[in-house]
């Protein structure tokens, strides 16, 4: 059976990198992003082994439709990767909103929660399987003006951290 890939952000950047590298290994790809056009060219590599959904990570309902698209066609997931993500805004953390801190937070921590809400029962009812989540060490360490960006990446950290402990041997994250 071909191992099956699960990810966000899958249009641009890393998440891209990460979808054309599984194809070339022979995964099939379950390409979560906002952006139709970069996940129509993505499905164009490999249309046998690439199912695409037009997804926010911060929205739980088409999170989960999109993944679930993709564990009914390819089965469940072997490995699952939140690479989306958002830099903005870039500012002193006093001159930060509060809505825009939560912004982050919710791309970044909520939206890999829904992914992993979407994913991990398949992957824990299949005997397991590995959950990556894309951090950066400004979740440890300051960078002027990235507030927003370094306390969702410690969030993501911590988020992380329990989902490993709490999932148990069946997943490695």
């Amino acid at each position: 059976m071909t191992p099956l890939l699960i990810l966000t952000g899958a249009s641009r950047g890393i998440g891209r990198a990460i979808a054309e590298r599984a194809l070339e290994r022979g995964f099939a790809v379950g390409a979560l992003a906002r952006t139709a056009a970069d996940l129509e060219s993505l499905a164009a590599l490999a249309p046998d082994r690439v199912q695409v959904a037009v997804a926010d990570v911060r929205d739980q309902s088409a999170v989960a439709a999109g993944a679930e698209a993709a564990i009914a066609r390819f089965g469940a997931p072997t490995l699952v990767v939140a690479a989306a993500g958002t830099l903005g805004p870039v500012d002193r953390p006093w001159l930060l909103p509060g809505d825009a801190l939560a912004e982050a937070l919710a791309v970044t921590v909520a939206g890999t929660a829904n992914l992993a809400a979407a994913t991990v029962p398949a992957m824990l009812a299949a005997g397991g399987g590995t959950f990556v989540a894309v951090s950066a060490s400004s979740g440890t360490r300051v960078f002027p003006g990235w507030a927003a960006y370094g306390a969702a990446k410690a969030g993501l950290d911590a988020y992380i951290r329990y989902l490993a402990e709490e999932a148990g041997d069946a997943l490695t994250a």
